[in-house]
């Protein structure tokens, strides 16, 4: 706006305008998702105070204002899912550890014909691996008959019959 005094869309906020000393304005949006989300709203005490050169200088810091406030709500988000994420992985723990039963959790290790030849040894409770006399970093992440030996490779039919048909199976 060229100037509130004269201009007639203005009337409905002009007195307030020009009570503030305001004459001209010149708002400038900002984009996020190919929405407007805000806007830069920048006022002057004389007539005709932003010229072309002007506008378009403020057009690009928009442009850039756009970008970096997305940047930071994105960077928001990522640590909030972050803290989401440590704090489930917190309460999984927590759960999983207070278990009075054996827990391990392996990753299948099939032959060509889909038969269970091993298992890779993803996690395990404390109770689990104290029971075997096992340490955590001496297990995690290896395979299964080499830390348990003969006592787990007897069981992989039992294993194969469990991610073939998707039954339970118990057994002691």
């Amino acid at each position: 706006i060229d100037d509130f005094a004269i201009n007639a869309s203005t009337s409905p906020w002009r007195a307030p305008a020009l009570g503030h000393g305001f004459r001209a304005s010149a708002a400038f949006p900002f984009h996020k998702d190919g929405k407007v989300s805000g806007a830069l709203t920048l006022y002057a005490g004389r007539p005709g105070a932003f010229d072309p050169a002007q506008v378009g200088l403020l057009k690009a810091l928009c442009a850039h204002l756009s970008y970096a406030l997305a940047a930071i709500a994105d960077e928001r988000r990522r640590s909030e899912s972050e803290r989401a994420l440590r704090d489930s992985e917190a309460r999984y723990r927590a759960f999983f550890e207070n278990l009075q039963e054996l827990v391990a959790v392996c990753e299948a290790i099939f032959d060509d014909n889909g038969r269970v030849t091993d298992l890779l040894l993803l996690d395990a409770n404390d109770r689990h691996l104290e029971t075997f006399g096992l340490k955590r970093e001496d297990v995690i992440g290896r395979r299964v008959s080499a830390a348990f030996g003969q006592e787990v490779t007897a069981k992989l039919d039992l294993f194969s019959q469990v991610m073939t048909t998707g039954e339970p199976v118990s057994y002691e």
